[in-house]
């Protein structure tokens, strides 16, 4: 069975709109080859399936898979890259939590945390975006046995 790539597209969440720009087709045309009402014309096959593999590299980035994964997971159907990137985004917001705890310990109360710290740093917060991009650096060559403990 040959692959829907405008449904794939769709349920990642790209509009019939959006597609439909990309393709210089009517959206409704778009939302009847997705739904398998009517089949796509074969001279469209290769452009549809590069909107489908552009729409998944970005998903993974953004997800904050270094570069040289997404590119391989391109090809990949979303449905195997979804536990793949809830994963990393419940590292990411664990690391985020612990990187981040002294520093909201001081912000709600700096008075005491200086006096129960005395000859520490004032801690600073560390952004979600520089959590995810230290994350990309040091995951080219970790596992993700060794990334849950980085």
């Amino acid at each position: 069975m040959a692959r829907n790539y405008l449904a794939e597209l769709h349920n990642l969440g790209k509009t019939y709109a959006s597609m439909a720009r990309e393709l210089n087709k009517h959206p409704t045309t778009i939302s009847r080859w997705a739904r398998g009402i009517t089949s796509s014309p074969k001279p469209l096959y290769e452009s549809i399936r590069n909107i489908s593999r552009r729409q998944i590299y970005r998903s993974m980035r953004e997800a904050g898979f270094p570069t040289y994964q997404a590119t391989a997971g391109r090809r990949v159907q979303p449905s195997a890259i979804e536990p793949d990137i809830k994963w990393l985004n419940m590292v990411v917001d664990q690391m985020y939590k612990e990187w981040n705890f002294r520093y909201n310990a001081y912000k709600m109360n700096p008075e005491g945390w200086i006096k129960a710290h005395p000859n520490s740093d004032i801690p600073r917060y560390t952004p979600r975006e520089e959590v995810v991009r230290r994350i990309k650096k040091g995951e080219q060559s970790k596992t993700k046995e060794e990334i849950e403990y980085y």
